[in-house]
């Protein structure tokens, strides 16, 4: 009686062609999105559900838009937006002149990646100081 009622169905499956690789690039973008969303704090913001921006007290008592949220332990979900684009520039800067000093490039195109590396990398590092003198007014970092 048990073996009629529990019948293991006969399914036809076709195996995937598994050929298919995605390029370089694409794989690359994908990760460089996904460190983006994991440093902008997606988490957080899809636990707490934070505005996308707050709204302070301004001059005549009218109501100033606020970017970045004045404790430390919270943000608005634009703040860990642009927080996260910072340290992608920075992470990407990286890689890019990473990718300049053995790429088989000619040493002009090789300059000019590592270049624009060390720009991005210098304007993630700047942004990111003046972040966080935003968010904490107390603290100033040195800028190197």
């Amino acid at each position: 009686m048990i073996d009629g009622f529990f019948r293991v169905p006969v399914i036809k499956l076709k195996q995937p062609d598994l050929t298919w690789r995605p390029e370089m690039w694409i794989v690359q973008a994908g990760l460089l999105f996904a460190f983006w969303l994991i440093t902008s704090g997606i988490v957080y913001d899809m636990i707490n559900e934070p505005p996308a921006v707050g709204a302070t007290d301004g001059p005549g008592g009218r109501k100033v838009p606020q970017g970045v949220m004045d404790r430390m332990n919270g943000q608005y979900f634009i703040e860990g937006l642009t927080g996260g684009f910072y340290y992608t520039m920075g992470a990407t800067g990286t890689v890019l002149g990473h990718h300049s000093l053995n790429a088989p490039w000619t040493l002009k195109k090789r300059c000019l990646a590592l270049g624009v590396g060390l720009a991005l990398i210098v304007l993630a590092k700047v942004g990111t100081s003046m972040f966080w003198s935003i968010k904490m007014p107390g603290y100033r970092p040195t800028i190197f």
